[in-house]
């Protein structure tokens, strides 16, 4: 900086009032104090000339704060991390977001959604970082004749929460497999929701349950009971039911 004197003479008679204001020549710096024949840090100062005089202005760098909000859940990294900045000092910001949250974009005197970024401090700054919770979707698809049971059953579900799926195949079809974002066969099966997923459950027709094996007799006499015990195997475990016709317009209704 520099010091402006009024007035601006080589000499002065003894008595003269002499006026001096510093000013420092760049915005990197600011007035700081007087020393010498004079003291204290008015700016200006006046100097009574009852003699020779020696005086010095300092000046001291200028200090600019970083004031950074959070808006959502989450925390900003500085490099360097200080306190204050100098004139033209650069910054790096880092946004991290907690978990299930993510970086979404700054505001204030700083904007755009890059993440890190750079900020130049050529004054007093205030920066805000914008999280969003993470929220996804599943999208599930079917394969033959079935549904798909969610549970819980959301639009959306957190970032690291886990659904369990149920796949149910309608009367005559069977749940084969799963394919996309879930793949095997066992059901119900749970999948983690860190994206959007998509899910298809394959359905088949089911197996037909065995031909019944009929143990009894063939020939029988009229008004006489007899005892006749059928058999049959199911594939997916579900009851067997029959129906009886005796042939000779007499018929078992389904047991």
């Amino acid at each position: 900086g520099w010091i402006d004197r009024n007035p601006d003479q080589e000499k002065y008679l003894d008595g003269t009032v002499v006026k001096l204001t510093a000013y420092p020549n760049i915005r990197a710096f600011e007035f700081s104090h007087w020393s010498g024949d004079l003291s204290g840090n008015n700016n200006p100062e006046y100097i009574t000339m009852d003699s020779d005089k020696s005086v010095i202005a300092h000046f001291t760098f200028v200090e600019f704060t970083l004031t950074i909000y959070v808006e959502g859940e989450g925390y900003v990294l500085k490099d360097p991390d200080q306190q204050t900045y100098h004139f033209n000092d650069f910054v790096d910001l880092t946004a991290v977001g907690d978990l299930g949250w993510t970086f979404s974009h700054w505001s204030g005197d700083l904007s755009g959604s890059n993440n890190p970024e750079t900020i130049q401090m050529f004054g007093d700054k205030v920066v805000t970082a914008h999280f969003t919770y993470n929220e996804y979707k599943i999208n599930i698809n079917t394969d033959g004749d079935g549904e798909v049971i969610k549970k819980p059953d959301y639009n959306t579900f957190p970032d690291g929460s886990f659904v369990e799926l149920t796949a149910n195949g309608n009367p005559g079809w069977k749940f084969s497999h799963w394919s996309g974002d879930l793949t095997g066969s066992n059901n119900p099966e749970d999948i983690q929701m860190d994206s959007d997923k998509t899910v298809s459950a394959h359905f088949v027709m089911a197996d037909s349950p065995g031909k019944p094996i009929i143990n009894g007799p063939t020939n029988i006499k009229i008004n006489t009971e007899y005892t006749y015990n059928f058999k049959s195997t199911d594939p997916q475990d579900n009851i067997v039911w029959y129906y009886v016709d005796w042939g000779d317009g007499n018929v078992e209704d389904w047991f």
